[in-house]
């Protein structure tokens, strides 16, 4: 049985803003659909709202019955991958029959599959040699200083605060890192940003081994490290690709990425 690390008991499912379409009106889901099929990125985004109650319904089914237990972050991070996963086939997609989340139940069921999977797997997504060259951007820039002396656990909410804090600044001075800021905050939650912030950070540093020092810092076993990291990167590719945060390809540590 895979367990995920520190089980919470699951959250209540948020409704959908007012703004976003009803999932029970099949007009407007079909009208979300439609522009999400002709590549209107920001609908994508408005289908996950829109999904929310149905597909989080639907990937706490598949949990139960594979006996996983999870935090509330590793829920909502599962239901964002089953809901890219249903965008990605929605021009298959047909009006008149089953909703989106039914229609393509397979495909919420392998996403859940693939993220519980990949908590066993070795994700690093830099060769070693090549990591210091590639990310030393974020050393040059001291997000360095956000780290705490000592690999000892004390507060992981203070980490967390910390290492964005240092980014925060940065944004201020530099349009790079006020658009990495806007692509964290859009993508990932504060505590998965501040992760994969600072795996990189460890990497641009030669640590070899960045999620068993990541881990201690915030109070996270290496493979969930892993995870989040492997999360982060996957949800920034998707923003990149529907035109948001284009620019992000021009950084060192996304440019290295694409040519491991």
């Amino acid at each position: 049985m895979h367990t995920i690390p520190a089980p919470v008991a699951p959250v209540a499912p948020a409704p959908p803003p007012r703004s976003c379409a009803d999932p029970t009106d099949g007009d407007a889901v079909a009208g979300l659909m439609a522009r999400i099929a002709a590549g209107d990125g920001p609908a994508v985004w408005e289908l996950r709202e829109t999904a929310d109650v149905p597909v989080r319904s639907r990937v706490r089914a598949e949990l139960r019955r594979l006996g996983v237990r999870y935090e509330a972050e590793d829920l909502d991070a599962m239901v964002v991958d089953a809901v890219l996963a249903i965008a990605d086939v929605a021009g298959a997609w047909r009006p008149g029959g089953a909703p989106p989340w039914t229609w393509a139940h397979h495909r919420v069921v392998r996403a859940v599959h693939d993220f519980v999977g990949t908590f066993a797997d070795s994700l690093d997504e830099l060769g070693d040699g090549d990591a210091a060259e590639a990310l030393g951007w974020l050393q040059a820039h001291a997000i360095t200083s956000a780290a705490p002396a000592t690999d000892t656990v004390t507060d992981p909410g203070a980490a967390t605060a910390a290492t964005l804090a240092v980014l925060g600044r940065l944004a201020e001075e530099h349009d790079w890192a006020a658009d990495l800021d806007a692509a964290l905050a859009a993508v990932a939650s504060p505590r998965d940003a501040a992760v994969w912030l600072a795996v990189l950070d460890e990497r641009a540093a030669g640590n070899h081994r960045p999620a068993v020092t990541v881990g201690a810092r915030f109070g996270m076993r290496p493979d969930a490290v892993r995870q989040a990291s492997h999360r982060v990167w996957r949800r920034l590719d998707g923003a990149m690709a529907d035109g948001r945060f284009a620019a992000l390809g021009s950084l060192p540590a996304f440019a290295a990425r694409r040519c491991a």
